[in-house]
């Protein structure tokens, strides 16, 4: 009976190390991916900042114009061409980043 308990104890100690040091691996990796994705984000974060700012810009330009007594709807098809060339060029940077984590197996957190 003895050496049941303590051969059902050591399988039992012998699997719960087992555990734990995949655990540490698993915070390991997770912490890499973290460095990795770190990495590649701040390649895209100052260019997306900036097109972030203009298109807030662009957006406030749109309101004011569209906002006036009379407005001028050549000026306001100006300003929104203007914006949507933003938000295509803010959709392209978004996409290369994506496209970035995918190749290096990563996720959009």
């Amino acid at each position: 009976m003895k050496k049941m308990l303590l051969a059902m104890f050591l399988i039992v100690l012998s699997l719960s190390s087992v555990s734990f040091g995949a655990k540490d691996d698993h915070y390991k990796n997770r912490v890499e991916k973290q460095k990795a994705y770190d990495k590649i984000s701040s390649k895209y974060e100052k260019k997306i900042e900036d097109l972030n700012k203009k298109l807030s810009k662009k957006n406030d330009e749109l309101d004011k114009a569209k906002s006036q007594k009379k407005p001028d709807n050549k000026k306001i098809k100006e300003i929104t061409g203007e914006r949507d060339k933003i938000k295509g060029e803010l959709e392209s940077v978004h996409s290369d980043f994506r496209k970035d984590l995918s190749k290096n197996k990563l996720s959009d957190f």
